[in-house]
């Protein structure tokens, strides 16, 4: 049993037209092939650059940060969901220690600049301990 592609319309084996909208029978298709294909689910993995990335932005944030960048450039030109979320993950864990990380240097700095002029006046680290509550 074949149906119309056009309309719809029931037709028998041999039809060579639609009796209803007038269609040829080459447009028409057996009712199975127009019901029962469905889109299958994709199946997606977390690529291996994404898993790189993360791992590396836990343990080194600009290694991970390069890496978490290519591998999200990559997964979103794959679509693939599950290595996009993972990237997204190893950019922000970058990120954050990233910045964690220059703060705590700007700290350093600051703290032995002003350790070191206490020392050359003098004063005995004094300057030190009393900007110490403002930096911190």
């Amino acid at each position: 049993m074949k149906f119309c592609s056009k309309c719809g319309n029931q037709l028998s084996d041999d039809a060579v037209f639609c009796p209803s909208c007038g269609s040829s029978v080459e447009a028409a298709q057996p009712a199975q092939q127009n019901y029962s294909q469905q889109p299958q689910p994709k199946h997606e993995e977390a690529s291996t650059m994404a898993i790189v990335g993360l791992i590396f932005a836990i343990l080194g944030s600009i290694i991970g940060l390069v890496c978490s960048i290519i591998a999200y450039k990559e997964a979103k030109q794959e679509g693939n969901n599950k290595s996009l979320s993972i990237a997204k993950a190893g950019i922000i864990i970058s990120a954050i220690e990233l910045a964690v990380g220059v703060l705590v240097g700007f700290v350093v700095v600051v703290v032995s600049v002003i350790a070191i002029i206490g020392s050359s006046t003098g004063s005995g680290g004094h300057v030190y301990m009393s900007l110490l509550p403002y930096i911190v």
